[in-house]
């Protein structure tokens, strides 16, 4: 829930101090149409499936049994499911910005635009990244995933927050509510954001309804105390 929370007020925070186009309204249907496009493509890759990407990946650890060992085929399965979503993630985020630049030839003159630009370079950082991945066990591996973790979870954050913007920014030039849109898209990230949540606690949650085996030092120790209580007896 604090995830949650701090997500929503930034957004509102970043909702309020959205700078204003220069223009009251569009300047011909045909750039609303493709202002549509840029919206709509943007929500495909930063709203649906880089989020459903970094779920997936998480799907290849244990989730019911802390102990369980994830079998390969689940593991290897979900990890190029993973993969698969990311890289179709970039390039539709790169043709939603395409279209944008091509079509309507904006700059870089507004919040909404200079955010872009952001998540696309740590968007773009990211199979780079991955191409340098170093093998488990070796030093460098724990700050290569830091980095890793950083930008997905940086990039996926700061996209949602201008898609939020972006809609501000439609709803302004058109003069036209989609509410019912805003309302679908918070209702699809709260239930990623709890599916998440839950991915990360379920087995500490599971656990908490089974019995817990005496480590070993422990049993021996329980024993020969037991042992040295009987005999006193």
């Amino acid at each position: 829930m604090a995830r949650l929370t701090l997500l929503y007020v930034v957004i509102l925070v970043l909702g309020l101090t959205v700078q204003r186009a220069a223009a009251n309204n569009f300047d011909s249907d045909e750039e609303q149409k493709w202002v549509k496009v840029h919206g709509w493509l943007m929500w495909a890759s930063m709203g649906f499936l880089l989020p459903l990407g970094i779920l997936l990946v998480r799907m290849s650890k244990p989730m019911i049994n802390a102990d369980e060992r994830p079998t390969s085929s689940r593991m290897w399965t979900c990890f190029y499911l993973h993969v698969g979503c990311q890289i179709l993630a970039i390039a539709v985020a790169t043709g939603g910005v395409g279209v944008l630049f091509v079509k309507t030839g904006v700059g870089l003159d507004f919040t909404h635009e200079r955010l872009g630009l952001a998540v696309m370079c740590l968007v773009w950082c990211q199979p780079l990244i991955g191409l340098v991945r170093p093998n488990k066990g070796v030093p460098v591996r724990s700050l290569w995933f830091f980095i890793h973790w950083l930008f997905g979870n940086g990039a996926l954050f700061l996209g949602v927050i201008n898609i939020y913007i972006g809609i501000r920014v439609y709803e302004y030039l058109s003069t036209s509510s989609i509410r019912m849109l805003n309302i679908i898209f918070s209702i699809q990230i709260a239930v990623m954001c709890f599916w998440y949540l839950l991915q990360d606690r379920c087995s500490h949650m599971m656990s908490q309804g089974r019995k817990h085996k005496l480590l070993p030092q422990l049993s021996m120790n329980y024993s020969m105390n037991h042992s040295m209580n009987h005999m006193n007896l």
